[in-house]
């Protein structure tokens, strides 16, 4: 969710011959308490998402869209994105995400504790600029690719992803200056109950999760588990999330890097 008002591209939204969608803002925010090895500090972070997009005559919708982090947000950014789009196909130019990075698990506790970076650290992805989507039924297949690499061998990525029998299924693909990469990510989920496993591979280097959730009433209790040849440690965590109706207390505790950390805040989105 990462949509935007401007963009400086060729292409021109003119009232004349499109219809506008409307625009967009929405964001999310939170503030906590986090130790690490012993060490207490206390933080915040505020996010806005902000899109526009209009349809054009032909059918075709032209859009925008940016994130605005404020300076309490962990990897502040101004994300831009300008894409077209015509039913099943879309082409995105700008600062978008790696075709190839979208396996994953679940993380723990209220900021996130880096039990899944552990399982997401084999695989260096390479950038991307342009983006191509194109999704039928229940699958859909990406390609990226970083125009302006610059080291003669540009990076580039595909992605495909769908679910079968309820599971969902995706296999990642990533070349970032020469040094190849894959990524599998499964999940599933039935009735109180969700897990999510992932595996990264390039050269020598693997890493690997798991994760699993169940739902009572308003609490969500979460467990994780990855290891990785580039971590020394295994990492492991667990997590508590309760539905304040609006907002959610988050807490949780991990073994990360061979360090105790914990955490606890609240998070809400608008």
């Amino acid at each position: 969710m990462k949509k935007v008002l401007f963009a400086s591209t060729a292409l021109v939204l003119s009232a004349g011959v499109a219809s506008a969608d409307g625009v967009t803002i929405t964001g999310e925010a939170g503030f906590g308490i986090t130790s690490t090895a012993g060490t207490t500090t206390i933080g915040n972070y505020l996010e806005y998402f902000i899109g526009a997009s209009v349809a054009t005559d032909s059918g075709i919708t032209v859009g925008a869209s940016s994130d605005l982090a404020t300076a309490g947000a962990a990897g502040d950014s101004h994300d831009r994105e300008v894409y077209m789009s015509y039913e099943g196909l879309k082409l995105s130019v700008g600062n978008i995400s790696n075709a190839a990075d979208d396996a994953g698990i679940a993380d723990v506790g209220y900021g996130g504790l880096g039990v899944d970076n552990v399982a997401e650290g084999a695989v260096t992805y390479g950038g991307a600029d342009v983006r191509v989507d194109y999704s039928f039924g229940d699958w859909a297949v990406a390609v990226s690719a970083d125009s302006g690499n610059g080291a003669g061998q540009d990076d580039w990525a595909i992605g495909f992803s769908g679910s079968i029998s309820g599971v969902s299924i995706f296999l990642g693909l990533d070349d970032n200056s020469g040094v190849q990469g894959t990524a599998i990510g499964l999940g599933y989920s039935a009735g109180a109950v969700s897990v999510a496993a992932s595996y990264e591979k390039a050269g020598a280097a693997n890493s690997s999760g798991v994760s699993v959730a169940y739902t009572s009433g308003d609490v969500t209790v979460t467990a994780a588990y990855a290891q990785s040849t580039a971590a020394a440690n295994d990492a492991y965590g667990i997590g508590v999330s309760y539905d304040l109706g609006g907002a959610t207390l988050d807490g949780g505790f991990a073994e990360v890097g061979g360090a105790s950390v914990m955490d606890l805040g609240i998070n809400f989105t608008f």
